[in-house]
């Protein structure tokens, strides 16, 4: 039965390959950073509707887009960001000929802003759902396949509020699972694992603060940005090493300075301030107290006294619907277990849907006979999701094409993630 309806569902997938393609791409040619997605998720959802891929559609108070197909008691959602970073300069994109809002499809590879990272792994839900409703598979289950907002900005935004007011408030109900679909491909492993975890991430903040003077006679003013420096050196010397802690899983905590800034009030000014953000990568076993302390602890902070702060960065950016934000930008490692349910579910359904076609002319060099499960690099929208919550990831997409200039996805990868959510509720529901 498994086999035969995985057959079907991939020959749909292969289907309607050219329509997920198109829908891409009309998806990228609307610029949407964090905050500004309203206008492509306002046509996405037409675009949804139009398909008749979902039961009802909505856009809910914080800004994500929902679409739900299924009537069974099990509830699963999809989850996938609909915003994407910015392009960075025009002129990177003209060196290598390309437009980052006007996709070019080269072989098997469309390009394109957000086409890994993620806009193919929601357009791939879409024709998901498609299938699921085409085909009358959701009378055990119902899919909430949801496009989430300000992801790049504010890691896990979109599910926090989801499972803090849209639950609460009676517009979503609790899943039982959920599948991510930020890209799980890698460079050099492969494209589509089974992912189950990632690092956490954190932003810190250091500054320091001194007194400002004419830049000709500088000893009697105090410059923040000299007081920073030897900071600067020892943080670098924490991530070169290798002291922060590790796992076997997700990996080691890292450390990088990400930007530097002033407000020094002229060139020919000492700088009364300096401000250095941290990348922070937490995996198991570290916390937000204990990254903070590692920095304060720094010989060259402590130092300072009161003329230096550490502290997290805090987001309070509106969403594209005014909705107020308020997180500290600290989000904590996490992993489902390799033997919960949605992990060996998800095997199952590689082993049904991806493995048979390993061989074939078209995808040999594309898929991979064996389901790798593995966890990101980066972070995702799983740090929004609680910890009890048993959540994967699985889609198009390689982690090394995200935010990179002449961005792509192999759109073999569309159809191999479309046939596998099509199908995985069905073979989930069967095991929890």
């Amino acid at each position: 039965m498994t086999s035969n309806l995985a057959a079907q569902i991939f020959e749909l997938a292969e289907k309607y390959r050219d329509d997920a393609i198109a829908l891409l791409s009309d998806v990228i040619a609307i610029p949407a950073t964090s905050n500004t997605e309203g206008p492509r998720l306002e046509f996405l959802k037409r675009a949804i509707e139009k398909l008749d891929a979902a039961d009802r559609t909505f856009i809910d108070p914080f800004g994500n887009l929902c679409w739900v197909v299924g009537t069974g008691p099990k509830v699963l959602w999809f989850d996938g960001h609909t915003d994407c970073v910015g392009t960075g300069p025009l002129e990177d994109w003209d060196a290598v000929d390309l437009h980052p809002h006007e996709t070019v499809l080269k072989g098997n590879h469309l390009y394109g802003r957000g086409s890994a990272d993620q806009l193919g792994g929601v357009i791939n839900q879409v024709f998901a759902t498609k299938i699921i409703k085409e085909l009358g598979l959701g009378t055990e289950y119902t899919v909430y396949s949801i496009g989430t907002v300000a992801e790049e900005d504010n890691d896990g935004g979109g599910p926090r509020w989801l499972f803090s007011e849209g639950i609460k408030s009676g517009l979503y109900p609790k899943p039982d699972a959920v599948v991510l679909t930020e890209g799980t491909g890698h460079a050099e492993k492969g494209a589509l694992g089974i992912y189950r975890g990632h690092r956490g991430r954190m932003e810190i903040v250091v500054e320091t603060f001194g007194r400002s003077c004419h830049g000709s006679n500088p000893d009697i003013g105090d410059n923040a940005i000299v007081k920073m420096a030897p900071i600067i050196q020892q943080v670098n010397e924490l991530q070169t090493s290798k002291v922060l802690k590790d796992h076997p899983f997700i990996g080691r905590g890292s450390v990088t300075i990400s930007r530097i800034s002033d407000n020094s009030p002229s060139n020919c000014c000492v700088a009364p301030y300096c401000k250095m953000i941290l990348d922070r990568r937490i995996t198991f076993g570290e916390t937000k107290e204990s990254a903070l302390a590692e920095i304060r602890n720094l010989p060259a902070v402590k130092a300072l006294g009161d003329q230096v702060k550490v502290d997290t960065l805090h987001y309070t950016e509106p969403t594209w619907t005014g909705h107020p934000v308020d997180d500290d930008i600290c989000f904590l490692a996490w992993a489902t277990p390799a033997e919960d349910p949605v992990v060996t579910s998800a095997v199952e359904t590689y082993k049904a849907i991806i493995t048979p076609n390993a061989a074939r002319e078209e995808y040999k060099t594309c898929f991979k006979a064996e389901p790798r499960v593995e966890g990101w690099i980066f972070s995702s929208d799983g740090v929004g999701v609680p910890n009890d919550i048993p959540t994967i990831g699985f889609s198009s997409g390689m982690e090394q094409n995200a935010h990179i200039v002449g961005e792509f996805v192999d759109v073999r990868e569309l159809v191999g993630t479309i046939a596998f959510l099509a199908l995985f509720p069905t073979i989930w529901v069967s095991r929890v």
